[in-house]
């Protein structure tokens, strides 16, 4: 199990600086320069004074130099500095979203998983019944709805028409129910799909059918025997949507007014903040390996018949 762990690791820093070479690339191809803003509003400079400030932030040195040196501050935990807002650590501005938006995505996956499981499991067990047809229903609803759509009806009701939530912000508990609703509502249907399917298919194994031959009530049979096996592909689903927070969270973050990632990305895209786009690519990067790599885990401890070597 260690050497796996080791393994997986060493896989998951390549990945890792795979992507940071891509988006340090990437954003170098961008269109227009941070220069360009950070002169905006100076009025007319001269050609010594832009080579000045290229200097000053290293944007003079080729690219692949340009590269090394950040990756090298990355190594000892220096993102750089903001270059809209000048002064700021990178760490500081993305360590504050970041939390935030854990927040978010927490308690919009703890919700989720609490209403899908058991919905799956009673769908599953109530096959055809009405409680089925209703749960798959909305199921698919909560597939098809876009997140910015639902956000906005949301906000038009709660707020603009009962006036009870406030359609923006974050800190108090009242402006946290709308974001985490959205942000659970898809993650709720897929789960609850993915339970409702795994629990009929470990339903007809012959363990199953044993148990009930046995002469053991429906209920125990299913939370001692049909639950833990059912869980395998809903822990491999929520670890593939792990990989789609960013971009959940984008849109979210700005429908609501959201302070987190994903709002801090797409304002650091609109004015060339190279350095907190970075640091954001880079940490969602992180987050995809250490989930990938929780979700494997989390396999071997509910199978024992898994074996990872």
């Amino acid at each position: 199990m260690l050497n796996y762990i080791i393994r997986r690791l060493l896989q998951g820093l390549v990945v890792m600086l795979i992507v940071s070479f891509a988006t340090f690339g990437l954003m170098h191809l961008a269109p227009g320069s941070p220069i360009d803003l950070m002169l905006g509003e100076a009025g007319r400079v001269t050609d010594e004074q832009i080579a000045s400030i290229e200097r000053q932030w290293g944007l003079d040195r080729p690219f692949h130099e340009q590269y090394i040196i950040w990756l090298g501050n990355v190594l000892q935990g220096d993102l750089g500095e903001s270059v809209v807002r000048r002064g700021v650590p990178v760490l500081d501005m993305v360590s504050e979203a970041a939390w935030v938006t854990i927040q978010l995505n927490t308690l919009a996956i703890a919700l989720a998983v609490g209403v899908s499981l058991p919905v799956g499991v009673l769908a599953a067990t109530w096959r055809y019944s009405r409680f089925d047809y209703a749960s798959m229903v909305g199921a698919t609803l909560g597939v098809a709805l876009p997140n910015f759509w639902l956000g906005l009806m949301l906000i038009i009701l709660f707020t603009a028409t009962l006036g009870i939530l406030p359609g923006s912000g974050w800190g108090s508990w009242q402006q946290m129910i709308l974001p985490v609703i959205v942000m659970a509502v898809e993650n709720t249907a897929i789960f609850a799909r993915m339970m409702r399917s795994s629990t009929i298919e470990v339903m007809t194994q012959d363990y199953v059918q044993v148990a009930k031959a046995k002469g053991l009530a429906q209920i125990p049979i299913i939370l001692r025997h049909v639950v833990r096996n059912s869980l395998l592909p809903v822990i491999s689903v929520i670890g593939w949507r792990i990989a789609f927070i960013l971009s959940g969270t984008i849109v979210v973050e700005t429908v609501f007014g959201v302070p987190g990632l994903g709002r801090l990305f797409i304002t650091s895209v609109d004015r060339l903040d190279y350095q907190v786009m970075q640091g954001i690519v880079l940490l969602f990067a992180v987050v995809v390996v250490i989930g990938n790599l929780l979700t494997d885990l989390t396999y071997a401890y509910i199978d024992p018949r898994i074996r990872l070597s």
